[in-house]
């Protein structure tokens, strides 16, 4: 008797708790049970008392039930206070004195009404600044002088970037690095994962001849992936490019460029970056060139602000001036300080 009252009793705890508990049904028949956290950048937290934390893709979930009202964002921007409720396969938000159909998609955010309701703050400026150093004296007196400054101003809807970078070497007193590349770009999300962008660079190159290129260009981009952890945009466009060499050589072309930005953060301890941009000559099809970069940093403090950078950069040019090979490898480290 005593066993089955047990029984019993255990039962309806189990049930007591389920019924208290969010439901999230996914379209290819799975039920997940626990408690909704939040949704972010598309996607579905929910905590579960198995598995831990999951991350479901909104468009994967047929139907969602929640078991205590809270407030919801809606993809119209509307913020309202209530329950969801899915029965006989319709997904409804019952608020207090209506009921109506909702698609698990429409939902932006779940949280506290008036935090919904308040605008995003801006984003204050964010920046990094590298400085790199070798410096040998003895048989051989080389110095190698690199340094980076960008600064990022971030909002909801748009992104401005400032940067400019340096590099100066000399060996026995001879030049064989002096260069200077600067610019700004801006981007414009048009949705949640499209943008625009135009972008204007200006660079002089000593050791390829080069006293101005310049470069504006501007097109479409797209976040193939966008979360904390990583990043990966690609972006297409037109451009201008005026070149002038120290030989009097002055050209204008139109070109076409594709490129991409590639992060992975991996905890506190790594980060990998990977930047390409591609010009084609629109007119000339052998005339084109890229700028690549791939890098990985290392926090070398407890705050994280200062961390260690190695990387190696290449830039090539299928028609170099006469004299200059195609190919410039660079292998870099560098000290970085962010804000």
């Amino acid at each position: 008797m005593r066993i089955g009252l047990s029984c019993v009793i255990a039962t309806l705890f189990v049930i007591g708790t389920d019924a208290w508990s969010d439901h999230v049904y996914l379209e290819d028949g799975s039920h997940i049970v626990g408690t909704i956290t939040g949704v972010s950048d598309g996607k579905l937290t929910v905590e579960t008392e198995f598995t831990g934390e999951l991350s479901i893709a909104l468009e994967a979930i047929k139907g969602i039930q929640t078991d205590e009202e809270t407030g919801f964002k809606l993809d119209s921007g509307e913020v309202v206070v209530g329950r969801l409720v899915f029965e006989d396969g319709r997904q409804e938000l019952v608020r207090e004195n209506s009921r109506e159909e909702v698609a698990p998609v429409a939902i932006q955010a779940i949280g506290d009404p008036a935090e919904l309701s308040s605008p995003k703050p801006e984003v204050d400026w964010s920046g990094r600044a590298e400085f790199g150093l070798l410096l040998e004296t003895g048989n051989t007196d080389r110095l190698n002088i690199s340094a980076q400054f960008r600064t990022t101003k971030e909002t909801e809807a748009d992104r401005l970037t400032l940067f400019l970078r340096g590099a100066y070497a000399e060996e026995n007193d001879n030049k064989s690095t002096n260069e200077l590349l600067g610019g700004v770009t801006y981007e414009y999300d048009v949705s949640k994962r499209a943008f625009v962008y135009a972008e204007t660079q200006l660079e002089f190159d000593e050791f390829e001849n080069l006293d101005l290129r310049l470069i504006v260009s501007g097109g479409v981009g797209y976040f193939f992936i966008d979360s904390d952890r990583q990043t990966f945009k690609g972006r297409v466009g037109l451009a201008y490019q005026n070149q002038q060499f120290d030989d009097g050589t002055n050209t204008h072309d139109a070109l076409a460029q594709i490129g991409y930005d590639y992060r992975l953060y991996v905890r506190e301890w790594f980060q990998f970056t990977s930047v390409l941009d591609l010009y084609a000559n629109a007119t000339e099809t052998n005339d084109w060139r890229f700028e690549a970069e791939n890098a990985i940093e290392v926090p070398i403090s407890s705050t994280e602000a200062w961390k260690l950078r190695v990387g190696v950069r290449n830039e090539y040019d299928n028609e170099p001036q006469p004299g200059i090979t195609s190919l410039d490898s660079t292998v870099y480290s560098s000290l970085v300080y962010t804000w």
